[in-house]
């Protein structure tokens, strides 16, 4: 049990077995349950949990022989679909499973055959955020992507197409994901000429592949603008493409944020709106640093549109350094070490005109070491009256869990959530799902140990 400080708030799972070389993903299922899904080169494993995070049911689900790899699982209507690839007489075969709130199977179907380009066990699964389709992507070379469009309901393909991106730079961070809308379209983008050297010919490209396979592109010049962080987004109020992310005037920090908007349809002409950081927050990022003029390590995560048009930008500042330490066991001498420093949260409110832009640093530092920064950074839950930033204050057992709680307005509170105390909690934020408008649940893993703790606002 937990203390009594916070028995009220929050519940925590039993532990859960969890093998080293295990994928897991948290979905929210019907029934008020919590989906875990599983896979590791042998099996695939579904857990269903109640509202009180007792197991409800279990399943290890009957694969294929024929060296079956697991894509991962799309939760649409209630049910499970578990996707996975297997080899039949030496071809390869993309299937489907899908599962009951439950847990009975209701369908298994051969989705196609996967050949030539497409035949490969590593593609990335997304969805659009009604779960009516799956997208499967993956990149091929430093230019060109195989990409699978599915109808989950049907198991129907949609469509299979090579694309390939021309631009000299394919600009995307490692690791980045291709980008889902709403209406089940993916988008890619690249960049030719980011550098100063050349920023009279800087263009970034948009390309969106449609549900039924058509592929639209928009070429948006912005001279003068050198990009250090970028990504492209669909706001589904306002029906319009945005790029979005931060400008700088040299390469190694962010001077402000910058905006790019379309019209859903690609045509007309682009709006680019810019918001320089002001002094203050400069200076409020690193008061030691009297000579700064931006922010450095910054990365867009995160996009939240409003109803008038205007952005929030929610950025981080992420830092990796590799070194070397002691003895001579390592390449260079001595023992590899990878260091994790995840610092301040940078909101940027931006509208369309530039002129009623703010922006609010929210303090946070987070250090780690060789744990690819599984315990840093934030879990985001949203509702219609505010934003909840959550996060550890520091990457350690038994510390505090604190939130910033930010409101239609712009204005911001940070209280404590939670006291991990004598618990033994290692929560990865960012691998947490949002259940309800007033509930979440983060995983806490720790030596192969698996825990599910959901927290009540």
């Amino acid at each position: 049990m937990l203390s009594a400080a916070i028995a009220q708030n929050v519940v925590v799972s039993q532990d859960i077995e969890l093998r080293s070389d295990s994928r897991y993903e948290l979905f929210a299922g019907a029934e008020g349950q919590v989906i875990l899904y599983r896979d590791d080169p042998t099996k695939v494993l579904l857990n269903a949990f109640g509202p009180t995070m007792e197991e409800v049911w279990s399943r290890e689900l009957d694969l294929d022989k024929g060296r079956p790899s697991p894509l991962g699982a799309v939760v649409a209507e209630g049910e499970i679909n578990v996707f996975y690839t297997y080899r039949k007489e030496r071809n390869l075969q993309l299937k489907m499973h899908r599962y009951s709130a439950r847990g009975n199977m209701t369908d298994s179907m051969t989705i196609m055959e996967l050949n030539d380009e497409f035949a490969n066990t590593n593609y990335l699964l997304q969805t659009d955020v009604e779960h009516k389709y799956a997208i499967l992507s993956i990149q091929r070379d430093v230019n060109t992507y195989a990409m699978i469009g599915i109808e989950i309901a049907s198991g129907r393909v949609l469509y299979e197409l090579k694309l390939d991106l021309s631009a000299e730079s394919f600009v995307m961070r490692e690791s980045s994901d291709v980008y889902i809308d709403d209406y089940g379209a993916a988008y890619l983008w690249s960049q030719e000429n980011n550098r100063r050297s050349r920023l009279d010919e800087h263009v970034v490209q948009v390309v969106r592949v449609k549900i039924n396979g058509e592929v639209e592109t928009v070429t948006v010049a912005m001279p003068e603008l050198l990009l250090y962080d970028f990504e492209v987004k669909v706001d589904p109020i306002n029906s319009r493409v945005v790029g979005v992310g931060y400008y700088s005037l040299n390469p190694d920090e962010a001077a402000g944020v910058v905006v790019v908007t379309l019209p859903y349809s690609l045509e007309g002409l682009a709006n680019i709106a810019t918001a320089a950081f002001p002094q203050s927050l400069v200076e409020a990022v690193d008061p030691r640093n009297k000579r700064a003029t931006g922010v450095p390590y910054i990365e867009a995560l995160d996009v939240v549109f409003r109803r008038n048009g205007g952005v929030l930008l929610i950025g981080e500042q992420r830092k990796r350094t590799i070194r070397t330490v002691g003895g001579r066991s390592g390449y260079f001498g001595g023992t590899i070490k990878t260091d994790y420093l995840y610092e301040d949260i940078i909101l940027s409110s931006i509208s369309t005109d530039s002129l009623s832009s703010w922006h609010e640093v929210l303090p946070k530092k987070q250090f780690s070491q060789d744990d690819n920064a599984a315990f840093s950074s934030y879990f985001l839950a949203t509702t219609p009256k505010q934003l909840r930033l959550i996060y550890n204050d520091e990457v350690r057992s038994g510390g505090t869990v604190s939130q910033y709680q930010i409101n239609g307005i712009g204005g911001i509170d940070r209280t404590s959530l939670m006291n991990t105390e004598y618990q033994d909690l290692w929560l990865r934020q960012e691998a947490g799902v949002q259940i309800t408008a007033n509930s979440i649940v983060i995983p806490s893993e720790r030596r192969n140990r698996l825990r599910l703790v959901k927290v009540l606002f």
